[in-house]
């Protein structure tokens, strides 16, 4: 009987220290898992592009045929076909090098994943020998302490409260990034508010002038016409008059220098200036294609603003997909934000035109909503990543709260069956129960 149960001790301490071991053949398992699927993930993304590079090399290589086939019938344009087989056979040598470059990256990422299921396989393995272990430990305390089986109750609470506590804590410390994440997108999104405002208020600087325009064509009628009698105001200086061909009108126009003359326009704006106000000498002046030095400063201004804080907002992005890199939406915001007000620096320039202008402010404004939409977007994704965070770790919590009180539960009922054990053996009260089972 006695070697018996020094066989069931040394056994028992021998799977033990095995268990201990392997304690954490299941992060191990967890943590071999996700490389699989992260190195599954990388390969899909890279057939992909793969995919793309095969497709632009077959489209070069059709339009390299063509040209050569075109250049061969030519006898008088042959160096045009000849330079564009040039081009073509150019892109042809870079596809064929992404296309190979892809390929290596592909053979390289199948090589890891192929260790990382060798890895997965013998975590997996390792943790079916723990619980294997943890089993066979479970069916010696049985044998070895009948009497007492609530001490393995014990053990078991106590290992699934550390292991629940360890699940929190890691929870904690893993949610960290989600909030960072988000706070960044919180920023990036404020930022990009405050842009699409500044793109905004440069098209109302940019269309103003047209709007004046508008009333002075109510004003004063189409072109050609005659002037109707104007009111006159303080903000006007005198009565019209008429000081010849080369004189000075002072009217409710402005300033007319006879044949020779210029026209600024509606006193209070600059830009498209008069809608067309006749020269007493005969004759019209239009100036409606004249190109608002001082709105264009303005427009310039708004837009290099702009620019600057849709820089600040790609910073943030950057930022957040550093914490959260699986974010869908941001990532496309990224790629056409830095060149997204390339042309801001080049509109005051008076080769240019309002209407070119406006066009690019549209332009701006309709991309700049678009990555507003996709930054709102993601932040709706990174907010959820956080509420199941939370939630998980709520959950988490309340297990470990569940596990503490199950622990707490079987401590005071053994407890109590060991003052029972002691009253009716006659053993001291401090005596530990392995010492009375023995």
């Amino acid at each position: 009987m006695e070697s018996t149960f020094e066989h069931m001790s040394s056994s028992f301490f021998a799977l033990e220290e095995r268990r201990k071991a392997l304690s954490d053949a299941e992060i191990k398992a967890i943590e071999a898992e996700r490389l699989v699927q992260l190195k599954a993930r990388k390969i899909g993304e890279l057939d992909s592009k793969k995919l793309q590079a095969a497709h632009g090399l077959e489209v070069a290589g059709k339009h390299l045929n063509r040209a050569k086939r075109k250049g061969l019938r030519k006898v008088f344009r042959r160096s045009k076909y000849e330079e564009k087989v040039e081009k073509w056979t150019s892109n042809c040598t870079k596809e064929e090098s992404e296309l190979e470059k892809l390929t290596v990256q592909i053979a390289a990422e199948k090589e890891d994943q192929a260790k990382a299921l060798q890895r997965l396989s013998l975590a997996k393995q390792t943790l079916a020998e723990k619980n294997s272990i943890d089993e066979q430990i479970k069916s010696i305390l049985e044998q070895a302490f009948q009497g007492f089986s609530g001490d393995m109750t014990e053990n078991q609470c106590e290992n699934r409260r550390n292991l629940l506590r360890d699940q929190y804590e890691r929870s904690l410390s893993m949610a960290n990034d989600p909030r960072r994440a988000l706070e960044h997108l919180t920023n990036a999104f404020e930022i990009m508010q405050e842009a699409h405002g500044k793109l905004k208020t440069a098209l109302k600087m940019n269309t103003y002038d047209l709007l004046s325009s508008n009333r002075e064509r109510e004003m004063y009628g189409p072109p050609g016409q005659p002037l109707a009698p104007q009111p006159m105001g303080q903000a006007f200086m005198g009565q019209p008059c008429n000081a010849g061909a080369q004189g000075m009108n002072f009217g409710a126009q402005g300033m007319d220098f006879g044949g020779q003359g210029m026209n600024f326009g509606t006193p209070g704006y600059s830009g498209y200036g008069g809608y067309g106000v006749p020269r007493p000498r005969g004759g019209m002046f239009d100036d409606t294609n004249m190109i608002s030095a001082y709105t264009s400063l303005q427009t310039n201004e708004n837009m290099k603003a702009a620019r600057s804080l849709l820089e600040q907002a790609n910073e943030e992005f950057t930022r957040a997909l550093e914490f959260n890199p699986n974010l869908p939406e941001a990532r496309a915001v990224t790629v056409g934000l830095s060149d997204l007000l390339s042309f801001a620096n080049v509109l005051y320039d008076n080769m240019l035109t309002d209407f070119m202008v406006r066009s690019k402010v549209k332009e701006a404004l309709r991309a700049a909503d678009d990555a507003l939409r996709r930054c709102e977007a993601a932040y709706r994704f990174q907010m959820s990543c956080c509420e199941r965070a939370d939630e998980e770790i709520n959950q988490k919590k309340l297990a470990l709260e569940q596990a503490e009180k199950e622990l707490e539960s079987e401590r005071v009922r053994l407890m109590h069956q060991w003052q029972f054990k002691n009253q009716t053996s006659g053993a001291p009260p401090s005596v530990p129960p392995s010492v009375v089972a023995c």
